[in-house]
């Protein structure tokens, strides 16, 4: 990989988006000509910024003209803010074992400025529907079990420990129940809540570990036709529970299925980890599912707490429309499990009529 020339990108601004942007402009192009692409003296064409993420990386797509236009894309990412060390290594992982990851064409780690592989311009996401899905799950499924056989000894990574998944339920309790719905809970409150974290915990540390996207849902896979997916925003990932990446996705926080084609999906998903020995034929489908729902509860309290630090610290309130698909599958998790009665009646008789007088809580 090459770096930038020391005047390429001296005296960055690194808190302005913009002065950051042009400077990454001038520094995609000269590694384009070092790595010897034809790149004109007025520099790459058809440089456009995409949207935005739930961290602070910054996306440009642009193309390469030639007898094949190319594109690629171009990314700064804060070093301040962004694990952008984490984010080369686990590319360098995953891709190494056939994951299908961008390729990091050149990267300079000081300003956080990457080139990497354009995988396509379509998330998942706008491809699932009823018609596709039984055709596009199994295809996410090949790149999750290429994660998951991936040794963590081998490549050790954070370990997601009882602590870990403590710290991340505490985020419903601080940003979602204080911060967002300025709800006061008694005592009984809090012990409930302690409970149902504790459970929550002791259920995700029973399950086999193995390596862990974390984000792995409908935005971050790439519709790449009928290849599996691409795979992207993988470097938060960890070594965590089998459940949790199929939870992301099964239940993902952007679109919703029926029960019954979850559980179905849920046990096609269990054929393929059996077969290719991820899984102790001792775990019966039964197990699994509770094991995936209790994560799935896990995962949703979580990301309540999430979403509302989103709209609270951050200004990024677009995600406010996605907390009544989360809070269903909080409250449908809660309802099918005795050992939830307790937070699933002060779910019902004391959270939702907060949440009922939201904005947000009357989305449809």
């Amino acid at each position: 990989m090459r770096t930038p020339g020391g005047d390429v990108v001296s005296g960055i601004e690194i808190g302005e988006l913009n002065d950051a942007a042009a400077n990454l402009r001038h520094w995609v192009c000269a590694q384009l000509q070092a790595l010897g692409y034809c790149v004109s003296a007025d520099g790459i064409d058809d440089w456009h910024a995409l949207g935005g993420d739930a961290g602070s990386r910054h996306y440009f797509r642009f193309t390469l003209t030639g007898a094949v236009p190319v594109t690629m894309l171009a990314v700064w990412a804060p070093p301040s803010t962004e694990k952008n060390t984490e984010f080369l290594q686990i590319a360098n992982m995953m891709r190494e074992q056939g994951v299908a990851v961008p390729e990091i064409i050149a990267f300079e780690m000081n300003f956080g400025f990457f080139i990497v592989e354009d995988l396509g311009a379509q998330p998942l996401l706008e491809r699932l529907n009823e018609d596709t899905a039984n055709t596009l799950y199994p295809l996410v499924f090949d790149q999750l079990l290429k994660i998951q056989a991936i040794s963590t000894t081998d490549n050790p990574l954070p370990k997601y420990d009882g602590a870990f998944l403590l710290r991340e339920m505490q985020l419903f309790r601080e940003w979602f129940l204080d911060g967002l719905l300025n709800v006061e809970f008694d005592s009984d409150a809090v012990r409930m809540l302690d409970d149902l974290f504790a459970m929550l915990a002791e259920s995700a540390l029973a399950q086999p570990v193995v390596v862990t996207h974390r984000d792995f849902h409908a935005r971050n896979l790439i519709y790449r036709g009928d290849q599996p997916p691409g795979v992207i925003d993988f470097q938060d990932a960890v070594a965590g529970p089998i459940t949790y990446d199929l939870v992301s996705v099964l239940k993902d926080c952007y679109i919703a299925w029926p029960r019954p084609k979850v559980v179905e999906w849920v046990q096609l998903y269990c054929e393929f980890a059996w077969q290719k020995g991820l899984l102790s034929r001792d775990i019966d489908v039964g197990s699994f599912i509770r094991w995936f729902d209790w994560m799935g509860l896990q995962r949703h309290i979580k990301v309540a707490g999430i979403f509302a630090r989103l709209h609270l610290r951050d200004g990024k309130s677009g995600y406010l429309n996605d907390l009544p698909r989360v809070l269903a599958y909080i409250a449908d998790t809660a309802s099918a499990y005795p050992e939830f009665d307790a937070f699933y009646r002060w779910l019902t008789t004391q959270l939702q009529p907060v949440i009922a007088q939201q904005t947000w809580g009357r989305h449809d």
